[in-house]
């Protein structure tokens, strides 16, 4: 069994090297190494040109993009098991591939590990039911083992989608028949992207799902709607928190509601920064963050304790998955909505009325889904 490991890079001269090392200090398993880059000019070339000799094939040359990348290095494929990683990923530790060569099926089936996202480590699948196969689950292909049989078979990437390519490669497999195996070995560690390519990354995971579901008859369509929508909402309402256009929105919400400050928020997530921020900004205080998990003492200088009701003027619901369960939490308290507290999902589709509709990224998503949010 050989494993044959594919990177496509481009500028990711500060992460390259890391990406090869994980690779070559592979121990107790077979495999080739393939790298595709994609003309670099920051040094990227430079730096792997030292471990050529270590390289089963290795080109520098100007592509359309990561899938064109990727289905080169296909064409050079010899192993059993093809894994992608990236240039700025890399393997958790020397024994990433042999352990997974153990879970080994069959030449139809693919293997899906898992790995960490920044510091999150990803769900272990192995025993979890999904609705559908065709949207809302996260299948990473710097964790995805793949027989090279199937790419022989069903083609590679399709190379239209600049950004989810990959998601739709893995649809068409299952569409195909072909299962998955999930795997409870952490494989490797990816880089979280920024803001810049998230939104088209739910256009076409909106467009792929509702292809594929379409084509297998999927009775979780309207499901699939309704949550593609909330994430392209929550996807501007950060947007809009982060943009300094957006103030005046904001204190024209809580002069509707009466908001003066000071206030409490509900959760001490990545929420709770956009908000801390956007509040500070509007001249309204928060004094205290309230959260369940203990172990959390300060947030941006503010302390954090479990709910209290006697230290609650006003509270702003800052998680976004959690908004129901802590409404009710609330009203179990005795607080009232609107009155005493603004869920997450509230705040944020309110200001999305006032949201400026000639935003490109909002247009793009219109005229590429049909969806209105």
């Amino acid at each position: 069994m050989k494993h044959s490991i594919i990177t496509v890079t481009y500028n990711c001269a500060s992460t390259i090297e890391r990406t090869i090392k994980s690779v070559l200090s592979q121990e107790d398993c077979a495999y080739e190494y393939i790298v595709i880059d994609g003309a670099s000019t920051d040094g990227t070339a430079q730096i792997i040109d030292k471990y050529r000799d270590k390289l089963a094939y290795y080109v520098s040359e100007p592509d359309s993009g990561m899938y064109e990348a990727m289905n080169k290095g296909l064409r050079h494929v010899t192993g059993d098991l093809v894994l992608f990683l990236n240039g700025d990923d890399y393997l958790v530790d020397n024994t990433a591939l042999s352990r997974m060569v153990k879970h080994y099926v069959d030449e139809n089936t693919i293997l899906i590990g898992r790995l960490y996202q920044g510091e999150k480590l990803s769900p272990d699948n192995t025993h979890t039911v999904f609705k559908s196969k065709y949207y809302g689950i996260f299948y990473p292909h710097q964790a995805t083992f793949v027989p090279k049989a199937l790419y022989d078979t069903i083609g590679g990437f399709d190379e239209s989608y600049r950004v989810s390519a990959d998601f739709e490669w893995i649809c068409r497999a299952m569409l195909n028949g072909y299962p998955i195996e999930w795997v409870d070995e952490i494989v490797s560690v990816f880089s979280v992207g920024g803001l810049s390519s998230t939104i088209q990354c739910k256009i076409d995971e909106y467009n792929i799902s509702n292809k594929y579901m379409t084509l297998s008859k999927d009775p979780y369509m309207d499901d699939m709607v309704v949550q593609t929508v909330d994430k392209a909402r929550s996807f501007f309402f950060r947007k809009m928190l982060v943009d300094e256009k957006c103030i005046i929105a904001f204190q024209k919400l809580f002069e509707n509601e009466g908001i003066i400050g000071p206030v409490q928020l509900w959760g001490a997530g990545a929420w709770a920064s956009y908000y801390l921020n956007i509040l500070r900004k509007c001249n309204i205080s928060v004094d205290y963050i309230f959260d369940s998990d203990k172990s959390k003492r300060e947030f941006d200088g503010i302390s954090i304790m479990p709910f209290d009701k006697d230290r609650a003027t006003y509270v702003i619901v800052s998680t976004e998955n959690y908004d129901d369960e802590v409404a009710e939490q609330l009203r179990v308290y005795g607080l009232e909505e609107k009155k005493d507290f603004l869920k997450f999902h509230t705040f944020r589709d309110n200001i999305l009325t006032q949201f400026d509709r000639e935003d490109e990224e909002y247009i793009s998503f219109i005229s590429q889904t049909g969806l209105n949010v």
